[in-house]
């Protein structure tokens, strides 16, 4: 497995861990319906969560709390220099 997949531990923050898997179930079926749309084909989305989709959620996840970290340190900058 990934590093990624080894650091993530859903009971460090409930939250954090929630979203994160939210993420990457609807990424699954995002990605599974996009591919199967593209083919013109049809047929049930698999049950199970690959690693690599896992993995991409994760970085996903990670990413965007970054980003909201950086937004959020914008955002108190400029109501203060106001």
């Amino acid at each position: 497995m990934s590093s990624s997949v080894d650091a993530f531990n859903p009971e460090c923050n409930p939250k954090t861990g929630k979203n994160a898997l939210r993420l990457a179930l609807n990424l699954h079926v995002l990605w599974h319906r996009l591919d199967k749309a593209l083919n013109q084909l049809a047929g049930p989305t698999p049950m199970a969560v690959s690693e690599s989709t896992m993995n991409m959620a994760l970085t996903l996840h990670d990413t965007l709390l970054a980003f909201g970290g950086v937004a959020e340190a914008v955002s108190v900058h400029l109501f203060f220099a106001m």
